[in-house]
């Protein structure tokens, strides 16, 4: 009976084992594929980001052309920045001005 108890102990200690270093070898396959994945989804980013830029270019001289045909000279202007503005960093809540009447509560 004893040595039959240690019979089991043992198979379940190898057991145990070869389980453990299967689980380890699943992670490293899974790693990999995802990895591999990883690598082609961002080829496929870039190839993406350069054939939209040769169309918007592409796309560009056509408009000019139209432009040229009509004889209407359109530049692109951004709009007018407003001097008072402050420029704020990203995530951060511009400081509270407690003075604008908007932000006034209703009691006064």
């Amino acid at each position: 009976e004893e040595q039959e108890i240690r019979i089991k102990t043992e198979k379940g200690g190898l057991i145990d084992a070869e389980l453990e270093s299967l689980g380890r070898e699943f992670d490293i396959e899974r790693q990999r594929i995802r990895d591999l994945y990883e690598e082609k989804i961002q080829t496929l980013k870039d190839e993406r980001r350069t054939e939209i830029k040769s169309m918007k270019n592409e796309f560009g001289e056509r408009r000019e052309a139209i432009f040229t045909k009509y004889g209407e000279n359109r530049k692109k202007t951004k709009p007018a920045v407003k001097p008072n503005m402050e420029k704020r960093e990203k995530g951060k809540k511009p400081p509270r001005n407690d003075s604008d009447p908007c932000r006034k509560s209703r009691n006064g």
